[in-house]
């Protein structure tokens, strides 16, 4: 019987393992572009790879219909398909709490030109309770930050929570039947 939760022990060691690996992978992930919002037009050079538009600046983040951002390629007429997120995940940089609002992929590497269209029109509020949202003020453009990041994708970020809950579970319930059973 104590062999059995010596397995389950092991096991849990190895799934909080693989969990703290992945989310030291997601905080490395590196900032590739920061910019004011105000800057409505930008020229990115990119790798091929899938990337995240992020906004810095506070917690809640509402874009109205006219708020669009477009990515096209310099050397021709190609426009990359831009989406929201399926989880907006939130994040810390410096004092400033941002989120991952928006992600894109790039298949051909090169210069690309980012426009953003009618950035007055983006919502963002400190809070995300809906009650003090309805008496917060919307931020000012030239204090909201967006960033273009390396994304990770949702189901590595479900899967470390996951593993990390379940490891640690494992860990203790080795540690219970290993000693007491």
């Amino acid at each position: 019987m104590k062999f059995f939760f010596i397995i389950i022990f092991i096991i849990g060691l190895f799934l909080v393992r693989y969990a703290y690996n992945w989310f030291l992978e997601m905080k490395s992930k590196k900032v590739l572009f920061n910019f004011n919002l105000g800057e409505v037009n930008k020229i990115i050079d990119v790798e091929n790879g899938i990337y995240s538009l992020s906004f810095l600046g506070d917690g809640f983040v509402m874009p109205t219909n006219t708020f669009k951002v477009l990515i096209e390629f310099l050397n021709g007429n190609e426009r990359v398909e831009v989406s929201k997120n399926l989880l907006n995940y939130r994040f810390k940089k410096g004092n400033k709490k941002g989120i991952e609002y928006l992600r894109f992929e790039i298949n051909k590497p090169g210069g690309y030109e980012l426009k953003i269209i009618n950035p007055d029109s983006l919502i963002m509020k400190k809070s995300m309770l809906k009650s003090k949202r309805l008496i917060q003020k919307k931020m000012n453009i030239e204090d909201i930050r967006v960033l273009i990041k390396e994304f990770t994708p949702v189901k590595k970020r479900v899967l470390s929570i996951i593993f990390l809950i379940f490891g640690v579970n494992c860990i203790l319930w080795g540690l219970i039947g290993g000693i007491f059973w």
